[in-house]
């Protein structure tokens, strides 16, 4: 439906994420090519509900407004 995959990460003491190392994993862990995320954003922590969710909603905000930059994988 014309949406796309970003995958984010939640990095430990400032370290960078290797976005080809994310793709490997995923396809080794079976994740279809199609599956695969277009889109890398790291972040300190992500929001979560009471109960531990991730809230979704509020990282598509983080984006929209400039506080989570995203870059291509």
């Amino acid at each position: 439906l014309g949406e796309k995959v970003c995958l984010v990460v939640v990095t430990v003491d400032g370290a960078a994420a290797d976005g080809g190392e994310l793709l490997t994993f995923l396809k080794t862990q079976g994740l279809s090519k199609y599956d695969l995320p277009e889109y890398l954003a790291e972040t300190d922590c992500l929001p979560l509900t009471p109960g531990g969710k991730v809230l979704k909603r509020e990282l598509l905000d983080m984006i929209e407004t400039g506080r989570l930059t995203v870059s291509n994988l």
